[in-house]
């Protein structure tokens, strides 16, 4: 007769294991998710800043070259900023005066 063998095999993860696994993982995101939604909001507006800084810069860059204050339009024509720089400009509202 064949002999039944015993497996104790116990090299699983048990559900109450698994369970705190998930929990942990659960309590990481909610608190590293709110963070990069702050952070996204920080560079948007660090970056609104500086192109509007670069934009008063070429501005006045324009203005000593030519002698007339140009239109946001004309800076971008005339490759004082980027065809990027401009549609984020328009995107973002900001205004020459």
């Amino acid at each position: 007769m064949k002999k039944l063998i015993k497996c104790n095999n116990k090299h699983a993860f048990t559900l109450v294991e698994m369970l705190i696994v998930l929990l942990i993982i659960s309590v990481l995101s909610l608190l590293i998710i709110p963070n990069l939604n702050e952070t996204s909001s920080k560079v948007n507006k660090d970056g609104m800043v500086a192109l509007e800084q670069l934009i008063i810069s070429q501005l006045d860059l324009y203005e000593l070259r030519e002698g007339t204050r140009p239109s946001i339009q004309k800076l971008a024509e005339d490759k004082y900023i980027t065809d990027a720089q401009l549609n984020k400009a328009i995107d973002w509202g900001i205004i020459v005066e």
